[in-house]
């Protein structure tokens, strides 16, 4: 899966791809923190390899109950057989 994702702002913690088969998920990729220096930085391309059995994505993020902080993603892609 790729996508492009921000983060910025005082109060960011996770943001986390799981993979699922059925009921269980594993995170496959994860960032923590402010990644990025300003509202208007450039968002930042991310890959992550989903296992053969993944029948779901799933994207959660984790604030820390401010509004001093926004985790956004877009153009989120699935290409069967990987990259």
């Amino acid at each position: 899966v790729t996508f492009y994702f921000h983060m910025y702002g005082a109060t960011i913690q996770t943001l986390n791809v799981q993979a699922c088969a059925g009921s269980v998920c594993t995170t496959v990729w994860t960032r923590t923190g402010q990644q990025h220096a300003s509202h208007t930085a450039p968002w930042t391309f991310a890959t992550a390899s989903l296992p053969v059995f993944t029948t779901k994505v799933r994207f959660s993020a984790v604030h820390s109950g401010s509004n001093l902080g926004d985790i956004a993603i877009d153009t989120i892609v699935v290409i069967r057989g990987g990259l």
